[in-house]
């Protein structure tokens, strides 16, 4: 959960076979739900020996693409990580049937992530009364509101 323009980290755990054997050529594309897209730091992480080289997220688009990833002999997994962002409110579901794609010696069955982004406070103000007269007072009024739902902020 985040809130509207905060960066999640969206992390792919690659969980290797029975007996952990070497792996290679490892592909797919995540296409991510409308109104969410790499953050402008992307920062990419790897745990696998094919490293960051392989991923590509590109900021402020909505598809990652990892290509040609390894797995080294009695590796049991790894992990590519990538930043994420959105400015819209909402919940964005990122599952296997609606968003990965171009599979490569990869299983995707089960794969689901959600996102929960929620929408930030508001400022208002006015001035109470609206029009006075030379040397007559008005207040100014600043109000703040958390939308229904959010969490306390401070």
């Amino acid at each position: 959960t985040i809130s509207q323009g905060g960066t999640s980290t969206l992390a792919f755990t690659l969980a290797n076979g029975a007996g952990n054997p070497a792996q290679s050529g490892i592909n797919f594309t995540d296409t991510l739900p409308a109104n969410v897209v790499i953050a402008a730091m992307p920062n990419v992480t790897s745990s696998c020996p094919s490293g960051t080289g392989v991923v590509t997220a590109t900021a402020g688009t909505g598809v990652i693409t990892v290509t040609g990833t390894t797995m080294s002999a009695a590796q049991a997994s790894c992990t590519v990580t990538v930043d994420v962002t959105s400015n819209t409110a909402g919940n964005y579901n990122n599952t296997n049937a609606g968003n990965i794609s171009a599979t490569q010696r990869v299983d995707t069955t089960g794969v689901n992530a959600t996102l929960t982004v929620q929408a930030l406070p508001t400022l208002t103000k006015a001035f109470s009364p609206t029009t006075v007269g030379v040397g007559q007072n008005s207040t100014l009024t600043f109000t703040i509101s958390n939308p229904a739902g959010a969490p306390a902020r401070s």
